[in-house]
């Protein structure tokens, strides 16, 4: 059954589907009506077609001889081109040949004037030639080149004569103000002179005076600083004496003991005491510095110096300098310099008034 089947298909198979090509024809005559209906609107349209081509083609007829008229047209173009091309050039010329003739027309009346004014001058050159003196002429010549000469020799001498009016104005000017310098110098000297004569009285009278200024100002400073050194040392009944031969002498007791005599303490406050009151009396400095003052002064002293700096009310700035702690409680500011791994090793002690 199986081995039939498969002959039928390879029947089947070698008519090439014989079912379906017999449906094609019937697909076509089921569609006959439709396509004679688009044949007969394809035939409607082929009439409209052709009819239009044979009214195009009767308007055609009309332009037949439009080739042949289009290129005798380029002929003539090309047979005309080179005399176009030379209007063109020459036609910015030719729009000039308008102001070219009124300019050659005034230029004419122009010459026409000018010919006229020529005529005129010739004939008065031939009348001035009728006047003309050759001799006269030269001598003419010659009175000018006399005067030119003489007037450059005025000039030159003009010249010379200001540079000379200058160099006397300049030295009257010169003099005029010597004049002035030397009578202000005049005045000067006069009153210089009395000032000088002034200065001559004040010099003799502190020449003469001056021993008893001296002592003044000795007296004066040995007052101060004894006072100054019993302030510092605390001992009232010692004298401090500063003598004419500037020697620094202490009287205790009703003994006079000279300053190589004294301790390095009694040396330092004595020598303390004097510049201070030499400070003082004499000068007009607002500061001083005492580096290490407590030098060789026991305790007290040092206590006293400290106390008694820290008194003195005629300086606006004191400054001491010292290893010394005694100051600390007498002073205003304290700086202290040194390494931290040494310890202090100086203070700046600072005191205002």
């Amino acid at each position: 059954m199986d081995d039939e089947l498969v002959e039928v298909d390879a029947k089947l198979a070698a008519l090439d589907d014989p079912r379906g090509r017999s449906l094609g024809p019937k697909a076509s005559v089921a569609k006959e009506d439709e396509l004679r209906v688009e044949l007969e609107k394809a035939e409607a349209q082929r009439q409209s077609i052709d009819e239009a081509v044979i009214g195009l083609d009767s308007r055609l007829e009309a332009y037949l001889g439009l080739d042949a008229e289009l290129a005798a047209q380029r002929q003539r173009r090309a047979d005309y081109e080179r005399d176009y091309r030379l209007y063109l050039e020459n036609e910015p010329i030719a729009a000039l040949l308008g102001p070219r003739r009124d300019e050659y027309e005034a230029l004419e009346r122009v010459t026409v004037a000018d010919n006229s004014r020529l005529a005129s001058l010739g004939e008065q050159l031939t009348a001035a030639r009728s006047k003309y003196s050759e001799q006269e002429h030269l001598e003419a010549r010659s009175a000018l080149e006399e005067a030119i000469e003489r007037t450059s020799g005025l000039v030159f001498q003009i010249k010379s004569l200001d540079e000379r009016l200058a160099a006397i104005a300049r030295t009257i000017e010169g003099m005029t103000d010597a004049r002035k310098k030397m009578d202000t110098l005049l005045k000067e000297k006069e009153r210089t002179e009395g000032i000088l004569s002034v200065i001559e009285l004040i010099r003799d009278s502190l020449k003469k005076a001056g021993p008893y200024i001296t002592d003044a100002h000795l007296q004066s400073i040995s007052l101060e600083a004894n006072q100054l050194y019993r302030d510092i040392t605390g001992n009232p009944m010692v004298t401090l004496r500063w003598d004419a031969g500037y020697e620094i002498i202490l009287e205790e007791d009703g003994y006079d003991r000279p300053f190589g005599n004294l301790s390095g303490g009694e040396q330092m406050a004595a020598a303390l005491s004097v510049r201070m009151a030499l400070l003082k009396e004499l000068s007009d400095m607002r500061i001083a510095f005492f580096d290490e003052p407590t030098t060789n002064m026991d305790e007290e002293r040092r206590r006293n110096l400290a106390e008694q700096i820290g008194r003195i009310k005629d300086f606006d700035q004191l400054f001491v300098i010292s290893h010394d702690d005694s100051f600390e409680g007498f002073t205003d500011q304290i700086i202290t310099l040194g390494s931290q791994e040494n310890g202090p090793q100086a203070g700046v002690l600072s005191l205002e008034s």
